[in-house]
């Protein structure tokens, strides 16, 4: 393999972006777990910072690793089983790959709808499982890494006191009265408390998944007829609430896990409001890069790679 054909495989997959995720993923893990906060100061007898400590939480720290990974199982299962489906019917297996889907397709966010297809996709079968897969797993990563980078630096620049901080000092032995101790160094995951990484981590693992059994389950606006959506009288058809409530359980899931912060007093409310509106945000824009709304079928299918 000659350079020419490793970047072009490189731009073919965006193995350049994966190396992005992981770079943004690692530099906030070294800031969320070395850097020194804010040192912001506090009265002894803030209520709002005296509540009890929660212990180790309704969900501790490391569960967040297997619910940013769970959607990337979902993804290649539900993909190899619907093309296993597919092929076994007997007939061309429709996704991404489909000639068909070219017809009529609009960009999310985009007022024209215009872009090309990725090229190779026509190609079908397995190796649209395999383009689907690779897409919306790097959109999983994309989603999950700006967040925790965003959220880890917002941390420490903000200092922002935890509900248990009081509770998190005396467990240091630390109290009203102790002398020559510098507080600025104590209780450290005390003062990492905006936004809250629970929920804006779970959110922006959440959200994609929320959108793919949307995809999934056909669930976008569909236009029936392709060239009626050029007349006036051209009509959508609208998804079923049945879809709509369950492509909705993996966002209800990421409340959950949002609210028990504030519950395990290791949040403000306003804390979980912003890491929630952090993730969405990623989440969001990750998916609107990565794909488009396919108006024949009422699904997403991966965008071009440009460049």
């Amino acid at each position: 393999m000659n350079l020419h054909q490793f970047f072009s495989i490189s731009s073919q997959y965006r193995l350049f972006d994966y190396v992005v995720c992981l770079a943004l993923y690692l530099i906030a893990g070294l800031v969320g777990s070395y850097a020194t906060p804010f040192c912001r100061t506090f009265r002894w007898d803030d209520a709002s910072i005296r509540h009890p400590y929660g212990g180790k939480g309704t969900f501790p720290g490391w569960t967040l690793t297997p619910i940013s990974l769970f959607p990337c199982v979902v993804y290649v299962v539900c993909e190899v089983l619907k093309t296993y489906l597919g092929s076994t019917e007997g007939g061309e297996e429709e996704g991404p790959a489909s000639p068909t889907t070219d017809s009529v397709r609009v960009v999310i966010g985009s007022p024209t709808g215009e872009g090309e297809g990725f090229g190779e996709m026509r190609k079908g079968g397995w190796y649209s499982c395999v383009v689907n897969c690779h897409y919306w797993i790097l959109t999983q990563f994309f989603s999950v890494a700006v967040t925790r980078f965003v959220v880890d630096l917002m941390k420490v620049y903000a200092g922002r006191l935890r509900p248990d901080f009081i509770a998190r000092l005396e467990q240091e032995k630390i109290t009203q009265d102790t002398i020559g101790k510098d507080l600025c160094l104590a209780a450290r995951a005390g003062r990492l408390s905006f936004p809250s990484g629970h929920s804006g981590i779970t959110f922006s693992a959440m959200l994609p998944l929320s959108f793919y059994l949307f995809s999934l389950l056909r669930g976008f606006p569909r236009v029936p007829n392709a060239y009626r959506r050029q007349r006036r009288q051209a009509q959508t058809v609208a998804p079923s609430f049945g879809i709509v409530v369950l492509a909705a359980l993996p966002v209800a899931f990421a409340a959950l896990v949002a609210l028990s912060r504030t519950r395990d007093n290791r949040h403000h409310f306003s804390d979980i409001v912003c890491g929630s509106l952090l993730g969405c945000v990623a989440a969001f824009f990750a998916v609107c890069h990565n794909f488009e709304v396919n108006l024949l079928k009422g699904s997403l299918r991966p965008r071009t790679v440009v460049g």
